[in-house]
């Protein structure tokens, strides 16, 4: 995963502190362009930029902005109109967006470019770092439970291992360090029509319970055990 991180403040900060902490354990590298001195201390890749209105289509081309998957952009007020410019370049690209917008007012403008958009906040920045984790592979959402502890949702694939195994058997507590709270089915239910209806049921987990196809597993741990949890999952496919 390649992140490029746009911007300076309290939540760039934040952001290229708990990359920096996690670069070596979920296979992440990232890049950051700031206007701001004092975040070029944040990481050795970083480049000092007198404006950010010299951040157009020819700038970002020119550094490769294809290899990235996540771009992260925090602005001030005062430059937003550069952030329309960057992210509409962006969106036009495919590249993953979030934006982080100095007032709830401008959510929608870049809402409607195709961004993911989020108010500031300190706390928010921590809140993305899973999602960069986590961006593909079998997690639909992770989120923090209580301090450096998380609750993510795992789609267990199909062809697992741990597939038509008792609860018991999988040994996720002693392996990886996470429990299970809940889980829940899903079918797809065919109807008259030649369509098909999603239907969702809640699994009790026992310790004999049998994890079957199509379950998701809500499961509690560090950010860590989940990470060695998904690693182990997606290497089985």
């Amino acid at each position: 995963m390649r992140v490029l991180v746009i911007g300076h403040g309290d939540f760039v900060d934040t952001v290229c502190d708990k990359l920096e902490e996690n670069k070596d354990k979920g296979n992440i590298s990232f890049f950051l362009i700031t206007k701001s001195a004092k975040e070029r201390m944040l990481t050795e890749n970083y480049e000092i930029v007198s404006d950010y209105s010299v951040i157009d289509e020819e700038f970002l081309q020119d550094r490769e902005i294809e290899g990235f998957d996540r771009v992260i952009i925090s602005l001030p007020e005062i430059n937003l109109n550069d952030a329309v410019s960057i992210v509409s370049f962006l969106v036009s690209k495919d590249i993953s967006v979030l934006v982080v917008v100095p007032k709830a007012k401008y959510k929608k403008v870049f809402e409607n470019l195709g961004a993911e958009v989020i108010i500031p906040e300190v706390e928010s920045a921590i809140r993305v770092i899973p999602d960069i984790l986590f961006k593909s592979g079998p997690v639909e959402l992770i989120m923090p439970f209580l301090e450096d502890y998380y609750i993510a949702q795992v789609n267990l694939p199909d062809n697992s291992r741990y597939i038509n195994k008792q609860v018991r058997e999988t040994n996720f507590r002693k392996d990886f360090g996470i429990n299970i709270i809940f889980a829940y089915q899903r079918a797809f239910i065919p109807m008259d029509n030649s369509k098909f209806r999603f239907r969702i049921s809640k699994v009790e987990i026992t310790p004999t319970t049998v994890l079957t196809p199509n379950i998701s597993l809500i499961v509690a741990g560090t950010l860590e055990s989940i990470r060695r949890f998904v690693d182990a999952l997606m290497h089985e496919s």
